[in-house]
């Protein structure tokens, strides 16, 4: 059987790069793969039959297991920030980069270093139009949603309205903006707020909602930089009125898992939100570009970012109707789907 090497999050870190990692390599039958998990520190695990997950401490062991290993293929799926530490890393010729592109006008280092792949995958027709623009050409993987596991609950809807966010706690997720528009809603009215992000990161969010006199509900799994498994990521969408994300996204995982659990969502115009969403989100204006090392990103206009959650709060048909469309846009991606266009590519 051909070996492929994947490099990526350890896959029950609880990222999105890890879960998708799982959902894909699980379902992979015709290689045996060894899964590279950045940060993973413990012995090597064989959560399924194909499939092994090793250590990977430091970018410089990739070198020593592709040595040992002699992969078929390889594939590092991760951001632009990880690529930064494999310069100087010597990876196999017929290398993919799985590279989800979130801004525009990439920097020129990244973009010369994009052109040591064999092949390029991308997660969204946005990223692809970027990376075209840079003269690269790359194919579409999109990701996908269980939507046998992500269905809506089957019990009466929440007593009170209650916002929602999962995920990092980065420039790029303007988590600080969300905090404000809440606090701007009708006190009597506008509910609870949950966030599930660490604590620390770009912005320290206890003095954020200190800030704009709130006190949101921490979700202390992920506060305090604890993975949440699969069940407790569908309890948190479950126990939502509403998914709130302003982010520049290269596909946008969790909006969509939100919708197939039967939540509506708020979206930043901006990356791949409308490409992968659709009509079940309300998206929010880009009110400036925000130049990082990752390319430019959108920054979500505050004033809108309000209205929508306004929207969102005061007006049940919109309600409804953003329900039956997010429902829709997640039974259009699946993990079977994703699976034949990955390996359209890799083999």
């Amino acid at each position: 059987m051909n070996k492929l090497l994947w490099i990526s999050d350890y896959p029950l870190k609880g990222t999105s790069f890890g879960n998708v990692t799982l959902e894909l390599c699980r379902r992979i039958q015709n290689y045996k793969i060894y899964i590279l998990g950045i940060g993973y520190t413990g012995t090597p695990i064989a959560p399924f039959p194909n499939m092994d997950i090793l250590p990977l401490e430091n970018a410089k062991q990739i070198e020593y297991y592709v040595r040992k290993l002699k992969p078929d293929k390889t594939v590092v799926y991760h951001s632009f920030y990880f690529l930064e530490q494999l310069t100087g890393i010597e990876l196999p010729d017929n290398t993919v980069g799985y590279i989800p592109v979130e801004g525009e006008k990439l920097p020129a280092n990244l973009v010369a270093y994009l052109t040591n792949f064999e092949n390029l995958i991308v997660p969204s027709k946005y990223s692809q139009g970027i990376l075209r623009k840079e003269g690269l050409h790359s194919e579409i993987v999109y990701h996908g949603v269980d939507s046998n596991f992500f269905t809506p609950a089957n019990k009466p809807p929440l007593k009170e309205f209650r916002w929602g966010y999962l995920g990092l706690n980065d420039i790029r997720k303007q988590i600080p903006r969300i905090i404000e528009a809440y606090s701007r809603l009708p006190r009597r009215t506008r509910g609870s707020l949950a966030i599930a992000a660490k604590g620390t990161g770009h912005y320290l969010l206890s003095a954020v909602a200190q800030q704009f006199r709130v006190s949101p509900i921490w979700i202390e799994k992920k506060y305090y930089g604890i993975p949440m498994a699969k069940q407790n990521i569908l309890s948190f969408y479950r126990n939502l009125s509403c998914y709130v994300n302003c982010s520049s996204e290269a596909f946008g995982l969790p909006n969509l898992e939100a919708a197939g659990a039967g939540i509506p969502s708020i979206a930043l115009d901006h990356g791949a939100s409308k490409e992968i969403m659709g009509g079940g989100s309300l998206y929010v204006k880009v009110k400036d570009m925000l130049d990082t090392n990752i390319g430019q990103l959108g920054l979500a206009d505050r004033d809108d970012l309000y209205r929508k959650m306004k929207v969102i709060l005061e007006v049940p048909p919109e309600r409804k109707r953003l329900i039956k469309a997010g429902k829709r846009r997640a039974k259009i991606f699946t993990w079977e789907k994703a699976l034949k266009q990955l390996l359209d590519v890799i083999d």
